[in-house]
């Protein structure tokens, strides 16, 4: 029984942080294109988002840091600039005529999930970036001891990070490009 109530824990929390990056990286990251779009090309949106990657690493702390969680795959490749993990996206004009890049990825549990995103914070914003907070529940008894914040970087890029007693997790979005995320494929 010990074994199916860890399984059944680390699903849900692989449910609860997919959930919350989206929220932190889905919709609400991805950009409105606009006459700002920058002229970067999908080689410099994916080195951009990788740079943004290993910096919140550096932040977040020792992973491993996979592209999935445990629960989803234990047996994801470690995250690495320039392998899998990244992908263009539409910055949300519904005709993919502005494109950028973002990736997540996984780590270990975290031992005190408010002194993490404070270590993180620090770092972003060190660089400049703003940063907030999305939800915070690390206090709270009831609930998985969470916390949620994000960067917004001059550009357009955004940075997520959450931390919780059952998993961490990064995201980050590069800034929208003029440069079609159709034609990226090819």
């Amino acid at each position: 029984m010990k074994l199916r109530s860890d399984m059944v824990g680390r699903c849900v929390a692989a449910a609860v942080v997919t959930v919350s990056l989206l929220v932190v990286a889905g919709c609400s990251v991805t950009h409105s294109p606009s006459a700002s779009a920058t002229p970067l090309s999908a080689a410099q949106l994916y080195a951009q988002a990788d740079r943004y990657m290993e910096l919140t690493i550096g932040y977040a702390g020792p992973g491993p840091w996979k592209i999935s969680t445990e629960a989803e795959n234990p047996d994801a490749p470690v995250w690495k600039a320039d392998g899998p993990g990244m992908a263009p996206q539409s910055c949300g004009d519904g005709s993919d005529k502005h494109g950028q890049v973002s990736g997540s990825v996984y780590g270990p549990p975290s031992k005190d999930p408010a002194a993490d995103a404070r270590r993180v914070a620090k770092g972003w914003k060190s660089h400049g970036y703003t940063v907030s907070v999305v939800v915070d529940q690390s206090k709270k008894a009831s609930a998985d001891h969470n916390i949620e914040i994000r960067a917004d970087v001059p550009g357009g890029a955004v940075l997520g990070f959450f931390a919780s007693d059952l998993v961490t997790g990064i995201d980050v979005t590069s800034e929208c490009s003029a440069d079609p995320v159709g034609l990226w494929d090819d």
